[in-house]
């Protein structure tokens, strides 16, 4: 899985906001999972791009194009939505599921349960999604409030 997740930091620097996070998530994941740190947006929409930056992903440009890509992200594809009903059909038919069917069930229902949260999630609330799962796309605020600090979105290219 290949994935982009964003973890909300308050720092002195948009440098300063990427190493945080990235000594944050070191621990995350084993050898089958790397990360990259793509860069960061602070409110004002100022980006910093990283030196590691040759991610698939690109930097938003803007909080708001963050906050509508998690939002298109997080709603189920179609590829999903058809394995969901494939895998619900044979189970109404009486068939017995084997793994992948289940597989199916599952993230059809991860994701409609995510949806639930849309309508409400806001960057500018402070709204988390998928929180410390970092291996799927979503945002975690990975420190408190700092009224002496700027605010950072920073992008985070994950690879599990």
């Amino acid at each position: 899985m290949h994935n982009i997740h964003y973890a909300r930091i308050y720092a002195g620097s948009p440098e300063d906001a990427c190493g945080m996070a990235k000594s944050q998530i070191e621990d995350f994941g084993d050898e089958n999972n790397w990360r990259r740190i793509i860069g960061c947006v602070d409110k004002a929409g100022n980006q910093y791009h990283t030196s590691d930056d040759d991610s698939r992903w690109e930097l938003p440009k803007s909080w708001q194009e963050i906050e509508d890509q998690l939002k298109r992200e997080l709603v189920p594809d179609a590829w999903t939505k058809e394995n969901f009903d494939t895998s619900i059909a044979k189970l109404q038919g009486g068939e017995t599921l084997q793994e992948t069917d289940w597989y199916h069930i599952r993230k059809y229902a991860e994701h409609m349960e995510d949806t639930i949260y849309l309508p409400a999630f806001s960057l500018e609330a402070r709204s988390q999604l998928r929180e410390y799962q970092y291996d799927e796309f979503g945002l975690t605020n990975l420190c408190e409030e700092d009224e002496n600090s700027t605010e950072y979105i920073v992008a985070v290219d994950m690879h599990s």
